[in-house]
């Protein structure tokens, strides 16, 4: 298993499990998986045998404290 920091051409795939995962059992249309922060975040994959079988995001919201959100598996 590893942990990375998804390549753009994995973002369409990073993107699509967490819409997949997170907002399509709630009904929720795509593009409903993205928000304002997405610039501003440290986004993360994890892998086996070159995989991804999970995503995540980290942002800021202040100095020392931080938010995980959207993690999918």
């Amino acid at each position: 298993m590893k942990i990375l920091e998804p390549i753009s051409s994995e973002m369409k795939e990073y993107y699509h499990i967490r819409w997949k995962i997170l907002r399509k059992p709630l009904g929720l249309e795509k593009g409903t998986e993205k928000d304002d922060l997405e610039d501003k975040s440290i986004h993360r994959v994890v892998k086996i045998d070159n995989q991804i079988i999970g995503v995540g995001r980290l942002h800021f919201i202040e100095n020392n404290t931080a938010q995980i959100r959207y993690m999918a598996v």
